[in-house]
């Protein structure tokens, strides 16, 4: 009934150093080597770790579809009170790691019992307070918190997100007459009630807007009711609390050079461009009047998206100006508006139309599918005689409403390029999956569990150091890095006619510093559909990743992207 007293400088010890040990498990669970050659004497004596071990051989002769792994272990101790007390760890559990919601709910048992008899001044408090050696009012404090009962489960719909698969099952497997039902059911509620609804929590997007006629927040609102965000009157919001950010906003101060919209943006203009909103998704949209003010159609919209792209910002939700009718814009580039632009004024019979496509051009980019999950319980010996032993549990994840942003494994696009053209590909990559392209300046890849790495072959012939960019500077180092366990894939670019004997070597060299620190390479793709001389990246009729000529054959270029990405997905690339 009651805790038992520890030293807390050792408490904290543990949980200090709980997560390097959880690394160190990890680390040695993928080193198959290692791992068979330590447990083979043991499997000549146990026939349970035999079976592992053979299970474990057969599954990795297959291969494994996919990469990610969740670990959930539990660490037991005993305290070793010979000179400083210290805690020993006597066992690890990660097969069947029980405990975890009783020993939550053990606290709040303590909780309860110390907080109503604690604090009392009779002889049971008098006696608590002697035994714990602190005065009673404190002794409550002193528990430590077991949040077990609530991270277990969003680390089971977390693994879920990062699996990426519709209609993906999350299937506890629970032995016949298992003693620790109810603690595994415990687990079962907590999923349910916590993550029903969507299973992940949900990013946080945000609306905002700021308006001098009403167009904006009518549109605003309609924005709202369509992808069940929450929309609001632009005050001077940082958005560091925000995943993403969908901000709209008027022209009305028509020719103007700058703050164009007559409103309240105009004052956190260049505020804005002073945040740091690197690793946040924002897209804009912008009300104007095509036929009044043709030559400024939406020109405040520019100045807007131009604000967050300073901060760092991924910007996406590009509009083709094909489907409008206008004079000029400062807001087409390329023949793109920069956002959504509306004309409430002339047009307001498409608007909703238009707002239901980029919604949906937004999905993968800022706005995601929630995955809603029901809830099946059944035994082996049939759907009617449900109790606790012998069951097993299925949460079947379906596609929802879109509502939500589901979490993703971290997966990264970087690139070095000489003329531009590896950064074209890069940008196209990352519309492809969502992801964001960057300059590569030395990252180490540690908190990636994936990395698609293009570059270019500058130094045509050369044996090494080809790409001609920040890549050669960090070659060897990368060499160095423990990548083991993330997936690596390459693209690069090359000139297949006048280069055409030296046709993306590139690649092999990049490809190779990543293999030789451990990483997963995957990519390859055959030959058979490009025309060239000779490449030092080609290896058993296969280029060592995805090569690519803009300068000849930049037609294809979308073509071969888009194969290329669905093939990833299919190898292990958390995509």
């Amino acid at each position: 009934m009651l805790p038992f007293k520890i030293p807390r400088r050792a408490f904290d010890e543990c949980v200090a150093l709980s997560p390097l040990w959880n690394q160190l498990v990890d680390a040695a669970a993928r080193d198959l080597q290692w791992l068979y050659a330590t447990l083979e004497p043991a499997a000549k004596a146990d026939d349970f770790t035999a079976r592992l071990l053979q299970m474990s051989k057969e599954l990795h002769k297959e291969g494994l579809r996919q990469p990610m792994m969740l670990g959930i272990h539990r660490s037991d101790y005993m305290l070793h009170e010979s000179g400083t007390p210290r805690f020993l760890q006597v066992e690890l559990n990660t097969i069947a790691s029980s405990m975890a919601s009783h020993s939550a709910n053990v606290r709040k048992l303590h909780n309860y019992v110390l907080g109503r008899y604690g604090s009392q001044s009779d002889d049971v408090g008098r006696s608590l307070q002697a035994h714990f050696g602190v005065p009673s009012t404190q002794i409550v404090d002193r528990l430590p918190e077991n949040v077990a009962l609530k991270e277990i489960p969003r680390a089971f719909a977390k693994a879920h997100a990062a699996h990426g698969v519709k209609d993906a099952f999350v299937l506890f497997v629970v032995q016949d007459d298992e003693r620790n039902f109810a603690d595994q059911r415990f687990l079962e509620y907590a999923l349910w009630e916590d993550f029903r609804n969507s299973c992940t929590a949900r990013a946080a997007v945000g609306i905002f807007y700021a308006t001098q006629t009403g167009n904006t927040e009518t549109v605003a609102s309609k924005l709202a009711e369509a992808t069940g965000l929450e929309a609001s009157d632009y005050d001077g919001e940082d958005f560091s609390e925000l995943d993403g950010v969908i901000a709209g906003c008027p022209t009305w101060n028509t020719g103007a050079d700058e703050y164009r919209s007559g409103t309240t943006w105009d004052d956190y203009l260049d505020t804005i461009k002073e945040y740091d909103l690197k690793g946040k998704v924002v897209a804009v949209f912008g009300c104007g009047d095509s036929q009044s003010y043709a030559d400024n159609f939406c020109d405040g919209l520019e100045e807007l998206h131009n604000a967050f792209q300073a901060a760092g910002a991924k910007m996406v939700g590009y509009v083709d100006e094909s489907g409008y009718s206008y004079g000029e814009s400062k807001s087409v580039k390329d023949g793109k508006f920069l956002g959504l632009p509306l004309d409430e004024d002339n047009e307001d019979d498409q608007t909703d139309d238009r707002i239901a496509a980029w919604v949906e051009q937004l999905k993968g980019r800022l706005l995601e599918r929630s995955q809603e999950v029901e809830l099946v319980t059944g035994l082996r010996n049939g759907w009617d005689e449900l109790n606790g032993a012998g069951g097993f549990l299925v949460l079947i994840c379906r596609s929802g409403p879109m509502n939500s942003c589901t979490a993703r494994a971290a997966v990264g696009i970087f690139y070095a390029t000489q003329t531009g053209n590896t950064e074209t590909v890069a940008s196209k990559l990352a519309e492809a999956t969502g992801l964001e392209a960057s300059d590569y300046d030395g990252e180490d890849f540690s908190e990636l569990d994936g990395v698609i790495a293009g570059c270019p072959t500058w130094n045509t012939g050369a044996d090494e150091y080809r790409s001609g960019t920040t890549w050669d500077d960090y070659l060897d180092t990368i060499k160095e890095y423990d990548l083991k366990g993330k997936v690596v894939a390459v693209f690069g670019c090359g000139d297949s006619q006048s280069y055409a004997d030296n046709f993306c070597d590139g690649i092999e060299e990049l490809h190779n510093a990543f293999q030789a620190a451990g990483a997963k390479m995957v990519g390859y793709v055959d030959e058979s559909g490009y025309s060239y001389g000779e490449s030092k990246s080609v290896k058993d009729g296969k280029f060592l990743g995805l090569p690519l000529d803009e300068d000849n054959e930049d037609d294809q270029t979308d073509d071969r992207i888009a194969a290329w990405v669905e093939q990833l997905k299919g190898e292990g690339m958390p995509l």
